[in-house]
């Protein structure tokens, strides 16, 4: 049976979500292509020419299923490529400021994301087969057991990729861990010469930089709570010398995380901005977006018999349960050793990782972080040691585990912190206690400046 599935959203998330539905629609052994999807947005909502980061998943599912490459990302969308990550003033007050590069088939990019919408909007059914697009506002949807009702129209399945979502609002819980619940934002025409994501711990926060070709966007994460927007407002201006250059935008949110991705009703999912990750630290929040756009667009296409089933469902479940776990744990990974200030936000985002990385409950077996038998928990760490820090002392012991750490294909926690380089660079970076124990083919590289010092200076290789 023919289905209409709609994807209702704005954004890269949104974006994300219709070419994976599409890729997964139109394989060679498909037996769906007659369905038909709808990508729903108001044009009239407008869209500011923000810096966004984009990972390699992400610019591998655009480059295997459209006909854009790389000089169009740079031409098009004002693309600038992301050689890796640099920290300042995150971690145990190391000689050094510290990169995270990415590996050699990592490609990730920073682009425009108004340019980006709009060529999707404007070009994408140019080759895209069987996809409407429908310029609307959505206030509202009507979801029953056999239908979606959308502006008076019939679907047979929505993916739902706006902020706070459109329907079923109660329910959202709260969030493992996110030291921030409050930005301030500014993207202004100016050409930087940084080719990477600039992280900062200011004094009550992060700054986070995101250049593009002509433009660049600094966003300043911090706890409402603790700090006033008068007195973030300060703190933005000391460590961010664009700041003067116009209005900063303000937006709070409540780290609040849907309790699903796909509803129980098999006819209703929440994806992208919509699940509720905020922090914008390492661009996680974006990872798994796109993460879980892929889950649903396997859910509703993978099986040729049987559409939508419960058990599919059920596997989509996990995988968002286990990036809800991921995502706490990734966050507290890098904020557990403090930074270069002693202010009560960083005491509290110190003390608040180092719990949420001390309880064995999100890294038993059941939990799903640890795939394996043999690497549960209470079995490879005593109840008298500390996990946060004897997991990984435990593991740099043990000759087979060690291995297996550093093959591309690792199945221990802490998934999102990447490959073996990318995690010996962060935890000697955040001066890990434990980083001795790992070996390195070559020493690492660090930025000349001091710890804490700000210098963007760019990766010439």
């Amino acid at each position: 049976m023919t289905r209409k599935i709609a994807i209702i959203g704005g954004g890269a998330d949104a974006i994300s979500a219709v070419i994976n539905c599409v890729s997964n629609r139109d394989t060679i052994d498909s037996v769906y292509q007659d369905d038909e999807i709808v990508w729903i947005r108001d044009c009239s909502h407008v869209i500011d020419n923000n810096c966004i980061q984009v990972e390699s998943e992400w610019t591998e599912i655009v480059g295997e299923n459209t006909t854009l490459n790389t000089i169009h990302f740079s031409q098009l969308l004002d693309g600038k490529q992301k050689w890796g990550k640099k920290f300042i003033g995150f971690g145990n007050n190391t000689p050094h400021n510290f990169m995270v590069m990415y590996e050699p088939t990592h490609v990730g990019w920073h682009l425009d994301e108004k340019k980006l919408v709009e060529l999707f909007w404007n070009n994408y059914t140019n080759t895209a087969r069987n996809v409407r697009l429908i310029d609307a506002n959505v206030p509202n949807i009507d979801v029953t057991d056999d239908y979606v009702k959308v502006l008076d129209e019939q679907y047979d399945f929505v993916i739902d990729c706006t902020r706070g979502s459109i329907w079923d609002h109660n329910s959202y819980s709260q969030s493992l861990y996110n030291p921030t619940n409050a930005t301030l934002s500014i993207t202004v025409e100016k050409e930087a010469e940084f080719n990477y994501t600039a992280h900062i711990a200011a004094k009550n926060g992060y700054l986070t930089g995101i250049p593009t070709k002509d433009r660049q966007t600094w966003i300043y994460s911090y706890d409402k709570d603790i700090t006033t927007k008068e007195d973030a407002t300060h703190d933005f201006n000391q460590y961010c010398e664009v700041s003067n250059y116009g209005l900063l935008k303000s937006n709070e949110y409540d780290n609040m995380l849907s309790d699903y991705c796909i509803h129980s009703n098999n006819r209703y999912a929440r994806c992208g901005r919509a699940l509720g990750f905020n922090d914008e630290l390492n661009n996680f929040k974006n990872y798994l977006g796109g993460d879980i756009a892929e889950a649903i667009a396997i859910y509703l296409f993978e099986d040729p018999e049987r559409q939508q089933t419960e058990y599919l469902r059920l596997d989509v479940e996990e995988r968002y349960d286990d990036g809800k776990t991921d995502y706490a744990s990734s966050l507290g990974f890098y904020l557990q050793f403090g930074s270069q200030h002693k202010t009560k936000f960083w005491e509290q985002t110190r003390i608040n990782a180092c719990h949420t990385l001390e309880n064995r409950k999100y890294f038993d077996i059941s939990e799903n972080l640890i795939q394996h038998d043999y690497l549960k928990i209470n079995e490879l760490i005593p109840l008298h040691e500390n996990i946060r820090l004897d997991y990984f002392r435990r593991l740099a012991e043990d000759e087979q585990r060690m291995r297996q750490k550093m093959t591309a294909n690792s199945d221990e926690p802490y998934r999102l912190l990447g490959s073996y380089q990318i995690f010996t660079e962060t935890i000697n970076g955040l001066g890990a206690p434990y980083a001795h124990k790992f070996p390195l083919m070559t020493e690492l590289i660090p930025p000349k400046e001091p710890f804490g010092e700000i210098n963007l200076d760019p990766i010439i290789l």
